[in-house]
């Protein structure tokens, strides 16, 4: 989903009437694709702004839509910019193609055109009833280091028209709907509809970054000092989201049980429990893949001492990584208020 197919979505949208009642009080009839089919890139904030007059659209997604409401408002600036690169370098403007255009951070500007291969119509079929009509045209995509953006529209010389809209209409918009309901943590997704120089339509969702609390069980085997030892926990684990989501950080509580056996006077074995209280704070690497690297730090404290492996204030430090439902964790107690230390490394399945 990361491929540069991802900027190639036919997000095109219906120039057929509709019967919906819905769509017929907020577009006057003409129906539109309520959102792209997918996003074009993992992005909090996702811009959309349609252009019923010129059968075009501009999707913006950003990652925060606060700090980059310029390019929005620039927009039809820097379109200029690049369709009058894109005029002196195809002697075809009439055949529908697609441009792909990298901003590097220090402004060069890398714009790639492309001849589409299969020239398409998209039909959406309700009922027996055609309700969306999606024509070959003109698509830009654009790829910079905060934002993405793709164009759409059904000719050149529509391209060139909405380089001379007012975008600033639409950050007018954005702004007044930020100042009245704060983002925070929140996502945006609008759409807004721009006809004969004003707002003709719009619509502003939030997405609130979803928490959890979750509890599990984990069971595994250790090893410190000189001994192994089997281990069983239970946990509370609170995950928070982001703007970004998913739930890429999360705090975890645990109750260790440490089952460590230990030779009597007389050479028998007893099994003591002994129970540490602990915290970690984990942090997911691989967020934006479907597999997360989740990395955490962490510390304990004793609470249950039984037999004589530990003695006086005892606390462990450790880090872990998980591969899926194990959990890799290698540990230091400091323990006989911390006058000695012991080395340990643990392995533990999460049901």
């Amino acid at each position: 989903m990361r491929s540069k197919i991802l900027f190639l979505i036919p997000l095109l949208f219906s120039f057929i009437p509709s019967h919906s009642q819905r769509e017929e009080s907020t577009v006057k009839g003409i129906t539109y694709l309520n959102r792209p089919a997918r996003n074009i890139n993992l992005l909090p904030d996702s811009i959309r702004i349609e252009f019923p007059d010129q059968k075009a659209l501009v999707i913006f997604e950003m990652n925060n839509v606060t700090k980059n409401s310029g390019v929005i408002e620039h927009f039809g600036d820097s379109l200029k910019g690049w369709l009058q690169a894109i005029r002196r370098s195809s002697s075809d403007l009439e055949s529908p193609k697609r441009a792909e255009i990298t901003i590097k951070e220090n402004g060069e500007k890398k714009i790639i055109i492309y001849v589409a291969p299969d020239v398409k119509t998209y039909l959406t079929v309700k009922e027996n009833a055609v309700t969306e009509l999606l024509p070959p045209g003109w698509e830009i995509s654009v790829r910079a280091k905060d934002y993405k953006t793709y164009v759409y529209a059904q000719e050149f010389s529509a391209l060139v028209q909405v380089a001379n809209q007012n975008f600033t209409l639409a950050v007018e918009k954005i702004k007044e709907d930020i100042r009245m309901n704060p983002l925070r943590r929140k996502t945006l997704k609008s759409r807004i509809i721009l006809k004969e120089d004003k707002v003709q339509y719009s619509e502003m969702k939030r997405k609130i970054a979803s928490d959890f609390i979750v509890g599990t069980a984990s069971a595994g085997l250790g090893y410190l000092g000189d001994k192994f030892y089997p281990e069983l926990n239970l946990n509370v684990t609170l995950r928070f989201g982001g703007r970004f989501d998913p739930n890429n950080n999360k705090v975890t509580f645990s109750y260790n049980n440490l089952f460590l056996a230990e030779k009597s006077t007389d050479g028998s074995y007893n099994t003591h429990i002994n129970s540490f209280i602990s915290v970690a704070w984990n942090k997911n690497l691989n967020y934006r893949h479907e597999h997360p690297l989740w990395i955490g730090i962490g510390a304990g404290y004793l609470i249950q001492n039984r037999g004589d492996y530990f003695k006086g204030n005892t606390f462990k430090f450790f880090i872990s990584k998980d591969v899926g439902n194990v959990s890799i964790t290698p540990e230091l107690y400091m323990t006989d208020d911390f006058k000695k230390s012991l080395l340990g490394i643990k392995f533990n399945y999460t049901f």
